[in-house]
C-alpha cells in the first residue's frame, strides 16, 4: 500500500488536555491578505497515512512560490500496526512579497518522491 500525505495550512493548531487537536484559522482555498508585502504566521498540519513501520526522518521545505524559507527536519517513529504519522509545524514566518503561492514539500516519506502542498495568495482586498 502506497502512503498517502495531506498538508493542511491554518493559522495554530491547539492540543487540548482531552488529547483532541484543534485547527484553527483553516485556509481551505486561496489566503486573500489586507496588505503585500509582509510576513504571514502559518501552522501546517502534515498527516501521512499509510505508512510502514520504522524511523524516518521527515523534511519539510516551506517558502514562497520557489524560494525556501524554512527547511525543518522532523524524526517520525511510526510503531508497529500504526501506520500513521503527524507532524505540526507551528508558527512559520513566511515572508510574502506579492500574489504567488505558499508551499510546503514534504520529503523522506518511504514510496513517496516527494508531495507539495500550495496556498495562492492572492491580490490584496482594497
Amino acid at each position: 500500500m502506497t502512503a498517502s500525505i495531506n498538508i493542511v495550512f491554518c493559522e495554530d493548531i491547539r492540543q487540548e488536555h482531552s488529547f483532541k487537536i484543534f485547527l484553527i484559522g483553516v485556509y481551505p482555498d486561496d489566503l486573500v491578505p489586507s496588505f503585500l508585502p509582509q510576513v504571514i504566521h502559518f501552522s501546517i498540519w502534515v498527516k501521512i497515512s499509510n505508512i510502514q513501520d520504522g524511523q524516518y526522518v521527515l523534511t519539510s521545505d516551506i517558502g514562497f512560490d520557489s524560494e525556501v524559507q524554512h527547511s525543518i527536519e522532523s524524526p517520525v517513529k511510526v510503531e508497529a500496526n500504526q501506520q500513521l504519522a503527524n507532524l505540526y509545524l507551528l508558527d512559520i514566518p513566511i515572508h510574502v512579497m506579492n500574489p504567488g503561492e505558499i508551499f510546503c514539500r514534504v520529503k523522506g516519506v518511504p514510496g513517496v518522491a516527494e508531495f507539495t502542498q500550495k496556498l495562492r495568495v492572492l491580490n490584496p482586498i482594497s
